[in-house]
C-alpha cells in the first residue's frame, strides 16, 4: 500500500528550525509510514515554501533520498504555488474545462439521438 497525497503544513520564523523540525517530522512520518506497512514513495515526494523565501536553506530528507524543493504543490483539489496565488490552479482548471468541452461537443449528437 502506498501512503498518497499526503500532505504536512509546518510553519517557523527561522529557517533553521524549520530544517530541524521538519526533518524531524518526517523521520516520525517515516517510521510510522513502515509501522502501518505504507510506502513513501520517495521519488514523488517534493516541498514547497509558502510564500517563497528569499533564503531557501531547507534540506528534506529521508532514508537518504534529498526531496526536490518545487514551485508548485497538489493538495487534494487545488494546486498551490509558492507565491500563493491562484494562477496555477486556475490554468489547471481552465485547461480540464476546454478538455471535456471538447469531449461534450463531440458527444452532443449522440446524446440528442439517446434523448429522442
Amino acid at each position: 500500500m502506498y501512503a498518497d497525497d499526503t500532505n504536512v503544513f509546518l510553519f517557523d520564523k527561522d529557517d533553521r528550525n524549520l530544517n530541524s523540525e521538519a526533518n524531524l517530522y518526517l523521520q516520525e512520518l517515516g517510521t510510522w509510514f513502515k509501522t502501518n506497512k505504507l510506502t513513501l514513495n520517495l521519488d514523488n515526494t517534493c516541498y514547497s515554501f509558502f510564500p517563497i523565501r528569499a533564503t531557501d536553506c531547507l534540506s528534506l530528507t529521508l532514508d537518504g533520498i534529498i526531496f526536490k524543493k518545487v514551485p508548485t504543490c497538489k493538495y487534494p483539489g487545488i494546486r498551490f504555488d509558492d507565491q500563493l496565488t491562484w494562477r496555477n490552479h486556475s490554468d489547471y482548471i481552465y485547461n480540464k474545462l476546454k478538455q471535456l468541452t471538447g469531449i461534450f461537443f463531440g458527444l452532443r449528437s449522440m446524446l440528442a439521438y439517446i434523448g429522442g
